[in-house]
């Protein structure tokens, strides 16, 4: 049960999800999987199909776009609470 309050907290602050039924957190909270992240992962390449959905739920995920001369360039940052992932995201 404390899961299922964790996630219908996690997607409450998303607008994505907001208003949705009881029995739709039950549902995502058993497809939900946790994925830890350090500093410095990687979690998606640049037009790689990844058909997940990534909530923050801690911490910052900075997004960059590497250049022709192989350099990165800071795009955008998401914080706690926001989500991204090929269904929301769209390329730079």
């Amino acid at each position: 049960m404390v899961f299922i309050v964790v996630v219908k907290n996690i997607c409450i602050q998303s607008y994505l999800f907001q208003g949705l039924s009881e029995s739709f957190y039950r549902q995502v909270s058993i497809l939900v999987r946790h994925v830890y992240v350090l500093a410095a992962d990687v979690i998606l390449h640049e037009n790689e199909i990844d058909d997940n959905l990534y909530f923050v739920h801690r911490g910052v995920v900075m997004f960059y776009k590497e250049s022709e001369a192989h350099s990165y360039e800071k795009k955008k940052l998401l914080a706690s609470h926001q989500c991204f992932g090929e269904v929301i995201f769209s390329p730079f």
